[in-house]
């Protein structure tokens, strides 16, 4: 048994809620930070077209975003379910279909958004510099938007009782982003393309420590699961 599986499955309930619970709030907490370091740092340029043209890109980024996860997001109750019930196998095919599945929507997401991303600005009234500034953003962060299927992953983690490793794994990505934004942004000058560049790696490298942490909790053999699981996955989502 794995000490994940071990705190769930025989620690007190008020120790396993106390363990899983506080890097959670932790990584929220950092999170709420997190979200607001482009604009901080663009906002240091004090260049209103490239500060509007990121305020106009952010619900398009959070809104394709939240499509890889249209899997991801049901499949740690799922997993916590088949473990408390011995299903081992399951628990497994339903780790492997919501990584691999984030992946697939992710690949998917980014097509369609690179493909709708300037119709949708247009018409949210951006024009001209501020356009062209949010296309370029918006395209770095679309085609690393397969880099969310970490979040995935990480989900994997929490639903076996590692909340610790999937803490880390967040602010791994979080730390990334928030120490590259300076220097691309303001030291090398790359403006909102920076930005975009320090968002992506950021995701890259939880994304990285994520597939390296979770070996062995996935496997692509094993990621079609039972129609009936898939759906609960999805309705959970």
């Amino acid at each position: 048994m794995q000490k994940g599986e071990y705190l769930l499955a025989n620690e007190r309930v008020g120790t396993a809620v106390w363990k899983l619970m506080l890097p959670s709030v932790l990584t929220a907490m950092v999170s709420m930070i997190y979200n607001f370091t482009d604009t901080f740092f663009i906002g240091l340029l004090r260049d209103t077209d490239q500060l509007a043209a990121l305020s106009l890109a952010m619900p398009l980024m959070w809104l394709f975003g939240t499509l890889p996860s249209f899997i991801s997001a049901g499949a740690p109750q799922v997993i916590s379910l088949k473990l408390g019930a011995g299903d081992r196998e399951g628990a497994l095919r339903t780790a492997s279909f919501s990584v691999y599945g984030s992946l697939a929507l992710g690949l998917f997401s980014t097509v369609v958004s690179l493909l709708l991303m300037r119709p949708i600005l247009m018409l949210m009234g951006a024009q001209g510099a501020v356009l062209e500034y949010a296309a370029q953003y918006l395209s770095v962060i679309f085609l690393g938007q397969v880099f969310s299927a970490g979040g995935a992953i990480l989900g994997v983690l929490n639903a076996r009782g590692r909340a610790q490793k999937a803490s880390i794994g967040n602010m791994i990505g979080i730390a990334v982003n928030i120490a590259l934004d300076p220097l691309f942004i303001l030291v090398l000058d790359m403006g909102v393309y920076g930005a975009a560049f320090a968002t992506v790696l950021g995701s890259l490298s939880t994304f990285l420590y994520a597939a390296i942490t979770a070996k062995g909790e996935f496997s692509f053999k094993t990621a079609l699961p039972d129609a009936k699981t898939a759906k609960k996955v999805v309705a959970l989502s």
